[in-house]
């Protein structure tokens, strides 16, 4: 699930931080500490129930990233950048 998301996430961070680089870098640190609290969470004797927090997280950090990139290109095709 990982290796699945992070050619998505790293990439979104990357181009969202062209143009809004302390919160991109923001938010990948909260999706990192998210999968970390997330895979800490199911190595646990919760099992499956203990990655609930970790993927809450995360996924809260993952909507912005994946609108962030759209509204950076945006501004960079406008010419708004400084």
């Amino acid at each position: 699930n990982f290796v699945e998301q992070v050619g998505v996430v790293v990439p979104a961070i990357l181009i969202s931080g062209l143009s809004l680089p302390c919160l991109s870098a923001l938010l990948g640190l909260i999706y990192f500490v998210g999968r970390a609290l997330y895979a800490i969470g199911y190595t646990k004797k919760a099992g499956a129930k203990g990655r609930l927090i970790g993927a809450g997280i995360l996924d809260l950090a993952l909507l912005p990233l994946m609108v962030l990139p759209f509204y950076s290109g945006y501004k960079i095709y406008t010419g708004l950048t400084k």
